[in-house]
């Protein structure tokens, strides 16, 4: 009986030893993958998450921080939305194809007393993926060799990761030798405010505009259990922090909307019932005409962006004002 316990101990033993060294492999696998050489990607526009979220971490508080994709990044002046509330503001917005998880993630990381954060997400955030998916082509060549940034990752998302590390490799190599057009350093400065003059609209014609052609429609929404999943507990835990979280519209083109435009307008109402976050804004609000948008159905120009960051400040004093 002894020497099969004994036997027994030995085989449990070595199964831990073999383990402990296939993950120490894979981290080292891993480490050299993504930090050898360094600064690949840093040209590219998803690189600029880099910026932001070292803006975020030095940026003292209370803050404004804004979530959400590239309709963030091109659709408010921060420094007129900071002279009007009078708060600190850090626009985490860039990119929707880094994911609403990721740059979700990254504000949770670093959420302090006091924190207001205004979720502005694009309107596919209802959809299973947004909140549970990690979108890691773009994540992983945004991050570079930051590696410390791979700590906000959901330990459920790491074999996304882990799977993506041949591709990774390839894609990196591949980059290396044919690096794309820098425009990390002439679109945005240092704390990843957008730099882009955008004076006018470059939608002209927005049914025979392909490139901008992208419709949404809102008839019938049904947030996704992920989504509302998520929401949640991102809400439970900003309370805990003692921050406060809130909804807000994305600007969208107007042209765009598919079907009834008042059904924009149920999404409010749907979203605090089912997840609780405020929302403070009236979505047709956000329904912009093409003489405010740039080149894109969530891009404003500067004229749009000083009228949806004029409407946003009011939303917001208005809300912490009741």
């Amino acid at each position: 009986m002894r020497a099969e316990k004994k036997t027994i101990g030995k085989f449990i033993g070595f199964v831990a030893a073999v383990l402990l060294l296939a993950l120490l492999g894979i981290a080292a696998v891993f480490t050299y993958v993504v930090c050898v050489p360094k600064d690949v990607f840093s040209p590219t526009y998803q690189s600029v998450i880099q910026d932001k979220y070292a803006a975020l971490q030095r940026t003292e508080g209370p803050r404004l921080i804004l979530l959400g994709g590239s309709s963030m990044a091109y659709g408010i002046d921060e420094a007129y939305l900071e002279e009007l509330t009078g708060l600190p503001v850090v626009n985490m917005g860039l990119y929707g194809g880094l994911g609403d998880l990721f740059q979700s993630q990254l504000v949770r990381s670093d959420l302090h007393e006091g924190d207001i954060v205004l979720l502005g997400y694009e309107y596919n955030w209802i959809d299973a993926p947004s909140f549970s998916k990690l979108l890691v082509d773009t994540v992983m060549s945004g991050i570079d060799h930051h590696i410390d940034m791979y700590r906000v990752i959901p330990f459920r998302n790491l074999p996304e990761v882990i799977g993506y590390l041949p591709s990774y490799y390839a894609e990196k190599k591949e980059y290396a030798k044919h690096p794309g057009e820098d425009v990390h350093h002439t679109l945005f400065d240092a704390d990843g405010r957008l730099l882009q003059a955008r004076p006018a609209s470059r939608i002209t014609d927005y049914a025979n505009q392909p490139e901008v052609h992208n419709p949404v429609s809102l008839e019938g929404a049904v947030l996704s259990p992920e989504s509302i999943r998520y929401l949640k507990d991102f809400h439970a835990f900003a309370q805990k922090k003692k921050a406060q979280l809130f909804f807000t519209a994305p600007p969208f083109l107007a042209e765009a909307v598919e079907g009834d435009a008042a059904a924009f307008d149920l999404l409010p109402q749907l979203e605090e019932e089912q997840i609780g976050i405020p929302y403070i804004s009236t979505p047709s609000d956000y329904l912009f005409p093409a003489e405010w948008m740039y080149d894109t159905v969530y891009h404003c120009n500067d004229e749009g962006a000083q009228i949806r960051t004029e409407r946003l400040a009011e939303d917001l004093m208005n809300a912490l004002n009741q």
